[in-house]
């Protein structure tokens, strides 16, 4: 434990969000050997116990500070779907329908209206889910390329995210406010449906 207390081992980050958004700013700390150690500034050191929505909350509100400042894409397709998919689930287990849920049921929908054959609503969950997985996953033997749209892809997973998290809490944050106005064109007071 001593190489962890050590400071001439670490190379040291700070973590915190120039509007204030995270109360408690975090130092992450690792040392050449790539070990983590997470301390936060009021020096509760060890594991904590964290709520899966504020988790997902966290991480929504980073990826849409990194999309409004035109940062890292691809960090934002993975923060913005793992928020998706933990607000999603909550939903689902409240006896919900979640964003992607509508998304699937929708497009299956139009699909056999158009086609007049049947397809399975898994088909269109793995499609608007590609993006997120292939950041997130590689298949032994499969090619490392990723082709997207990134923006395309960014956006969509942040409006799935701010669905759910609307359909969960009943109200937006000033960030999705502001993500959501510029995506319709409207001014920040508009609402999702």
């Amino acid at each position: 434990m001593e190489a962890f207390t050590n400071r001439r081992y670490f190379r040291s980050a700070r973590i915190h969000s120039s509007s204030g958004d995270f109360p408690h700013p975090i130092e992450i700390v690792a040392d050449n050997r790539a070990a983590l150690e997470l301390k936060d500034n009021g020096g509760r050191i060890g594991v904590n116990t964290y709520d899966k929505r504020d988790i997902a909350l966290r991480q929504l509100e980073t990826a849409l500070s990194l999309f409004a400042n035109g940062h890292d894409l691809f960090s934002v397709i993975t923060l913005a779907g793992a928020a998706e998919e933990i607000y999603g689930r909550l939903l689902i287990e409240a006896g919900r329908t979640s964003a992607l849920d509508d998304l699937t049921v929708a497009a299956t929908r139009i699909y056999q209206l158009l086609s007049n054959a049947e397809i399975g609503a898994k088909h269109f969950a793995e499609r608007a889910n590609r993006a997120r997985n292939s950041l997130k996953h590689h298949t032994a033997g499969h090619t490392t390329a990723v082709t997207l749209d990134l923006r395309v892809e960014a956006v969509d997973l942040l409006d799935r995210a701010i669905t759910n998290y609307w359909r969960l809490e009943g109200s937006l944050t000033d960030a999705m406010k502001r993500f959501t106005a510029a995506q319709i064109g409207h001014g920040t007071d508009q609402e999702p449906e």
